[in-house]
């Protein structure tokens, strides 16, 4: 991660530990969510607020931390099958990051959904659910 992602990260767990979940669960469920889910699915930000704020602070707080020290694991130990999934909008899983992980690992594929930001599953399910039958939209990248 970023330093200023790293930062970021620190400064969500110090807010979730002083005013709780509900001070930042707007502010998740809109922000990592494509333009189109925003505009057209008023009900998945319900979904989104409402998978987050019941949440243990402290847990939550904490996997912010560890997010933020993280480090990659070695991609190019792993040896099975790999489907890496990245939205069109996902500020996350980027093209660069996806595209990193698929170099790295031998038998990586990828499928990057339109119209999809970081939570592929509530954004687009089925198709979520079909990215393996969806072969014209996977990518190898070797």
């Amino acid at each position: 991660m970023p330093p200023a992602g790293a930062t970021a990260m620190h400064a969500r767990a110090s807010t979730v530990r002083t005013s709780g979940l509900s001070a930042i669960a707007p502010l998740i469920a809109s922000s990592a969510i494509s333009a189109h889910t925003r505009s057209t699915s008023p009900l998945s930000l319900a979904l989104i607020r409402a998978l987050v704020l019941p949440t243990s602070i402290e847990g939550y707080a904490r996997a912010c931390e560890a997010l933020a020290k993280g480090t990659d694991p070695d991609f190019g130990t792993i040896e099975a099958e790999l489907l890496v999934v990245g939205g069109e909008e996902d500020y996350m899983s980027t093209r660069e990051v996806i595209s990193a992980i698929c170099g790295a690992v031998k038998r990586a594929r990828s499928v990057e959904m339109d119209k999809v930001g970081h939570w592929h599953a509530i954004e687009q399910p089925v198709k979520l659910a079909r990215s393996e039958e969806h072969t014209s939209e996977l990518q190898s990248p070797r």
